[in-house]
């Protein structure tokens, strides 16, 4: 009794989260002043729900790690995370394969990476192109 315990990782994978659910979780992640590692893979996001948490990860130093695969997640999304990768100086890790991503949304990513991380990707068969990001 009379103890905090803080977690750090949160994982959230596989648990049906769409783009009403990541309004509550991302509003709060801010406030959790210790995050570090966040796994959403595997929910369904989409677009409207990626762009949303990009908007509240593009100022947070805290969060390392972010796994967003398989999210359903286009080009609009897409270029979400490329425009919060810019801002975003803490992030480290990002997994963003297994999503819809357009030739407009992998080239922005692309883009705005090369600066500033190590990728592993994928290009070979459009259809199976993978990210792991390493920052």
């Amino acid at each position: 009794l009379g103890k905090t315990y803080v977690n750090d990782e949160f994982n959230f994978s596989f648990n049906y989260i769409d783009k009403n659910g990541i309004v509550t979780l991302a509003e709060n992640i801010n406030k959790h002043g210790t995050l570090k590692w966040l796994n959403l893979r595997r929910n369904q996001l989409e677009d409207e729900g990626a762009t949303y948490l990009c908007k509240y990860l593009s100022e947070n130093t805290i969060l390392k790690t972010l796994d967003l695969s398989d999210n359903r997640i286009q080009s609009d999304g897409g270029n979400a995370i490329a425009r919060m990768l810019l801002r975003n100086v803490g992030l480290q890790e990002l997994y963003i394969q297994q999503n819809l991503f357009g030739n407009e949304a992998y080239d922005n990513l692309n883009r705005c990476t090369k600066t500033r991380l190590i990728m592993k990707s994928n290009f070979e068969n459009p259809a199976d192109r993978r990210f792991e990001m390493y920052l």
